[in-house]
């Protein structure tokens, strides 16, 4: 579970500091999956439940997702994913070709020309910000959002490491928690407003605090905002063992709340809990009657070599 902090959102977004080559981002042309043959997707894990061995990717298939793939259209305009975290590891293997790509600020090389193309007042964010260090490369030093990444949008049926839940739609990093996994709660709003900009169908906060008055207004009024701009905000119920109504901007009215189960369908120990909880989602396992870290997903090679 990510910390919030009460630093402050710096005045001059104009800088680019630790920019990045934006390498290869073409948009490929998006499907859904009709056959699955990644890597983890029918590996066992060691994780045991009442029946024995399940999948590394037991979540997916908990959910039983890929079978919804049949009945599925996509819309003609793509669909972009905001995750408001510690960034996403632009490079990864899998998740090529699922980034948000800004071609207002990319296409004839204009990612490194110094100029607000777009007039957004973000130089040069041709594939999202960096709140905490003012850039215009969200890369992720922590591993949480890649993380994250690859939960939702992994690619499917490329034989490489995992599936996501909807691998057809746009991530889009706006990095927003440090390399300790420490917010600012004004970045937090900040990111939130720029993924709405951005055209953000879905927001998704994966991080929370204890309620702090003050700070759960702000956050009631910008997701409020952003679900008035058609925008749906999802928030980790909390981490912390307690009613979700304690946790902000997971108690915000406006929020889709989630709390954590493991591979035997009990509530994960560290689940938040409440009247407040609108829905649940794979977040551990148990092994031999023990609960462990059980959701396999990507990891950012930003991280160095341990991860």
């Amino acid at each position: 579970q990510l910390k919030l902090t009460t630093i402050e959102l710096p005045d001059n977004l104009g800088n680019n500091p630790n920019r990045g080559s934006p390498g290869e981002y073409a948009q490929s042309t998006l499907s859904i999956p009709t056959a699955l043959n990644d890597q983890y997707y029918s590996a066992s894990a060691p994780w045991t439940n009442a029946i024995g061995s399940v999948s590394y990717l037991w979540s997916y298939q908990n959910l039983d997702v890929f079978s919804q793939y049949a009945n599925l259209k996509l819309p003609e305009q793509e669909i972009i994913v905001a995750v408001v975290d510690t960034g996403v590891d632009k490079d990864h293997e899998d998740l090529s070709g699922r980034l948000y790509v800004n071609h207002d600020e990319y296409d004839g090389g204009k990612w490194n020309n110094f100029v607000d193309d777009d007039r957004n007042g973000f130089v040069d964010d041709y594939l999202g910000w960096d709140f905490v260090n003012n850039s215009n490369n969200p890369a992720d030093d922590n591993g949480h959002g890649t993380h994250l990444a690859g939960t939702i949008a992994a690619i499917g049926n490329n034989g490489v490491g995992i599936v996501g839940v909807a691998p057809w739609i746009r991530i889009l990093p706006v990095k927003v928690c440090d390399s300790d996994g420490s917010c600012s709660t004004s970045d937090i709003r900040a990111g939130i407003k720029y993924a709405v900009s951005k055209g953000a169908k879905i927001i998704n906060l994966s991080l929370g605090g204890y309620d702090d008055s003050p700070e759960t207004v702000l956050f009631d009024q910008t997701i409020k905002e952003a679900t008035n701009a058609g925008a749906l905000v999802i928030v980790s119920a909390g981490n912390y063992e307690t009613d979700t109504e304690n946790i902000t901007p997971a108690n915000s009215p406006h929020a889709v709340a989630v709390a954590a189960y493991r591979n035997d369908g009990a509530i994960c120990s560290f689940s938040d809990f409440g009247y407040k909880v609108d829905l649940a989602a794979p977040g551990c396992a148990v092994q031999d009657g023990v609960e462990v870290s059980g959701i396999l997903s990507l990891n950012s090679k930003k991280c160095g070599t341990t991860g």
